[in-house]
């Protein structure tokens, strides 16, 4: 299972146009936007939090 997960995440990632190393490049955002960038985890929480994402 947790194989499965390392095959989809990076190809999840790709999909959504996001940086598949959380460390080293953040997520950018328009400039009208209130955060010009975020982390991948702050990113995915974020999303989790509004309820876009779920956690399995």
């Amino acid at each position: 299972m947790a194989f499965q997960l390392e095959m989809l995440l990076p190809k999840g990632l790709k999909r959504l146009r996001l940086p598949s190393t959380a460390g080293r490049s953040p997520v950018h955002f328009t400039t009208s936007s209130t955060h010009r960038s975020m982390s991948l985890d702050a990113y995915l929480t974020y999303l989790q939090q509004k309820g876009f994402l779920d956690r399995q």
